[in-house]
């Protein structure tokens, strides 16, 4: 017994909880705001429509239970009314001039000059993104072959271990390739037109450094450069310079011109292909821009689509008629869910379910605005 009690007093807390009173101040305010976000979209120059039903429709229907649960009358009123009933029509017959302020919207629009899209221009595109998959394909060689005679170089000249050698071979090829990132968007910058302006001057250029570069490789595969009988380094031996008989170090400059011309050519390649995707980019940036450009209507084609959307907006009345009976049926709904059987039976609510709207006042204007706006077309 002790338990039936005390489950009864916890069913008594959550029936009172959830009956708890709502805020009619804040359901109406909430309501007409859904109201005033009916009609969308944003842009003035496209099509209106109605939108936000759902949310419009449940806040109807909170207005509704809140408007119950204050108690509005009992079985001994003799007119049975609900508080805010009149306020709940009129919020819903404010949809229409919703519409109607788009209608002026979109006349002012026309006037002004401004129903039409506006031509915004693009940002251009940096960093990684702006590199094509052939600018990362050198990007990633030439970062592996610098990192690689980085660490050699390291190793022999700076005698560090090879742990500390690659790491910082790593940081040789990241500043390189980095460089050559930074160099061609600096060139870019500076000279947009570079590879059309003088593509011929910058092939002429980049050939020589490739046609540099293989006769030193020949070179180096004929017997120029020979390796050393001692281990690592470029050249072969453990320090590339090797004293002499006569005391002076014995360089290998075949294998420094190899690697000096591989290294140019590699970072020259890097720079032009990261410049060629550059300028792609402002060619197709440009292009989108001017198609934008060429959708911004003038004037006199704003006309005829003032027309349009205005027509659109009269349309509209009819279904906009239909959305306010659904939100006040969403109202009746909602206090009739609260309210109890005997109180439901009093409540008559034909008058409110079967609303007589008529036409709005602007419906007139907008229609002599739209025969004036024919006669210049």
């Amino acid at each position: 017994m002790k338990w039936f009690h005390i489950r009864r007093r916890s069913s008594h807390r959550e029936v009172s909880s959830s009956s708890r009173p709502l805020d009619m101040t804040t359901t109406l305010g909430a309501l007409l705001q859904a109201i005033q976000n009916m009609v969308g979209p944003v842009e003035v120059w496209k099509t209106p429509f109605l939108t936000n039903e759902q949310a419009a429709t449940e806040a109807a229907q909170t207005v509704g239970i809140a408007a119950a649960r204050s108690a509005p009358f009992d079985q001994f009123s003799h007119s049975p009314h609900m508080p805010h009933q009149n306020t709940m029509v009129s919020y819903a017959l404010e949809l229409l001039e919703v519409i109607g302020a788009r209608a002026r919207s979109i006349l002012a629009a026309q006037r002004a000059g401004t129903l039409t899209q506006l031509a915004h221009l693009s940002t251009p595109v940096k960093g990684w993104k702006a590199t094509s998959l052939r600018t990362k394909l050198l990007v990633v060689v030439a970062g592996v072959l610098e990192m690689v005679f980085g660490a050699r170089m390291a190793e022999r000249l700076a005698g560090v271990p090879d742990w500390a050698s690659w790491l910082i071979g790593l940081a040789i090829a990241a500043v390189l390739t980095a460089g050559a990132l930074t160099i061609a968007q600096a060139i870019h910058t500076q000279q947009p037109s570079l590879l059309r302006g003088k593509g011929m001057w910058v092939a002429t250029g980049v050939t020589i450094v490739g046609i540099a570069f293989l006769l030193f490789y020949a070179w180096g595969l004929g017997g120029g450069a020979k390796a050393r009988p001692k281990g690592g380094g470029l050249g072969g031996g453990e320090p590339s310079q090797t004293p002499t008989a006569s005391g002076r170090a014995d360089i290998n400059w075949a294998l420094i011109l190899i690697y000096a011309a591989l290294l140019l050519f590699l970072l020259t390649s890097v720079v032009l292909s990261h410049l060629a995707d550059l300028y792609q980019e402002a060619q197709e940036r440009v292009n989108k821009d001017i198609a934008a450009q060429d959708a911004v209507l003038d004037p006199t084609k704003q006309i005829p689509l003032a027309i349009e959307l205005l027509s659109h907006c009269i349309t509209l009345v009819a279904q906009g008629k239909h959305r306010a009976r659904g939100l006040i049926r969403a109202y009746v709904g909602g206090a009739r869910s609260i309210l109890p059987p005997n109180l439901n039976s009093m409540w008559n609510t034909d008058d409110l379910e079967h609303l007589e709207i008529d036409d709005p006042k602007w419906i007139g204007e907008i229609k002599i605005e739209i025969e004036h706006l024919k006669q210049l077309a």
